[in-house]
């Protein structure tokens, strides 16, 4: 009987301690969830106009608070990390490879209206540099150097004449110059960014190529155009002392000689010219001397 009183005692304070401990200790504060902030593409660089923007030009910011997601390009939340990544690159694919119609600074979002895609209208207004046209030529696989050239080379354009002119002798009957130097090629067909020109087991290669070139030289391509074919040098990476300056500095048409000294030696010497052997006429008193030629006109 003792025992279960105390047993009994035991249980009374030991509930007592725990009722003691819970009434003074205060619960552990719950954290609240909270919603993940609105965030949105940004410059990393300041974009100037024209300037063809590249994934490390981007990355994402918090937006201000009363901003439209609208009005740039928004980060679109996903369920889990995998759909989250894959929305992510899916939106900066609509950046990329866009160019900035207006200056952007570094750290500013990048407007929806402040880039213009490929196909869009203006694009490739937008991507002249100011003062320059855009000009497209046709090519083959030779002259445009079988299908290896891509937008954003450097390139030369020279003009390759043959003068079929009777009193034109053989050695210049052919002749080359560079009509365009160090000039950038925007598109390749209807292609503004660097792809590979040609597309499955049977690709196609380019049939047109489209340079920014300045007012000058757009007229002199035209003109080269009527006058004979168009053939495109690929200009290395490497600038060169005289990369930028117009074609006609220091640039010497080849002519056919010059390729060929086989051709003089197909060419037959010129006989020196007949000397005219004078003849005098006398009509009465009056003595005058006159080529022979000249005095059979006369008779």
């Amino acid at each position: 009987m003792g025992l279960r009183i105390i047993l009994v005692l035991l249980l009374l304070v030991s509930g007592a301690i725990v009722a003691k401990l819970a009434l003074f200790n205060d619960p552990a504060p719950v954290e609240a969830k909270t919603a993940p902030h609105a965030m949105m593409i940004v410059a990393t660089t300041t974009l100037p106009v024209g300037t063809l923007v590249k994934q490390q030009d981007l990355q994402f910011a918090p937006m201000p608070d009363g901003m439209t997601q609208d009005s740039v390009f928004a980060r679109p939340l996903a369920g889990d990390t995998a759909e989250q990544s894959a929305a992510d690159h899916k939106l900066f694919d609509e950046v990329t490879g866009a160019v900035a119609r207006r200056r952007i600074e570094a750290g500013d979002p990048i407007p929806r209206g402040g880039v213009v895609k490929p196909g869009e209208s203006g694009f490739l207004a937008a991507v002249l540099a100011p003062g320059q046209r855009a000009i497209t030529i046709g090519v083959t696989a030779v002259s445009g150097a079988a299908g290896l050239i891509y937008p954003g080379d450097r390139v030369d354009v020279i003009l390759t004449q043959i003068l079929n002119i009777q009193d034109v002798s053989l050695t210049h009957r052919s002749v080359a110059e560079t009509i365009a130097q160090d000039v950038r090629v925007l598109a390749i067909d209807q292609q503004l960014q660097a792809k590979a020109t040609q597309s499955g087991p049977e690709g196609k290669l380019a049939q047109t190529v489209t340079l920014e070139v300045d007012p000058q030289q757009a007229e002199k391509i035209v003109v080269a155009g009527k006058l004979g074919d168009l053939s495109l040098t690929i200009r290395s990476l490497e600038p060169a002392a005289n990369a930028g300056t117009p074609a006609a500095a220091g640039n010497s048409p080849i002519w056919a000689e010059d390729v060929s000294p086989a051709l003089r030696r197909l060419i037959p010497p010129q006989k020196p010219p007949a000397v005219a052997r004078a003849v005098v006429v006398y009509r009465g008193a009056e003595k005058t001397d006159a080529p022979a030629q000249q005095q059979s006109a006369q008779q």
